[in-house]
């Protein structure tokens, strides 16, 4: 397992003037995605967590990402 740090912009217009930054720590498989870390976190850390996600299988495009400016 390896330890991987998750920065998430939060916003939730109900409750919040401007966005702010999260970090979780959680640990991850090898060949584990950057979507399986962010459901550990919605299950195990922050049940408050949304994001969209449809097939998880990378066939419908929905669980697509930019991470560090590059399309994944």
């Amino acid at each position: 397992m390896r330890e991987y740090r998750f920065r998430i912009r939060r916003f939730d217009p109900e409750t919040d003037r401007e966005s702010r930054w999260q970090e979780f720590n959680i640990s991850l498989e090898p060949g584990e995605r950057v979507l399986d870390g962010l459901i550990k976190i919605k299950e195990e850390h922050d049940g408050s967590l949304t994001f969209r996600r449809s097939c998880a299988h990378g066939i419908c495009g929905s669980c697509a990402m930019k991470i560090n400016g590059r399309n994944r």
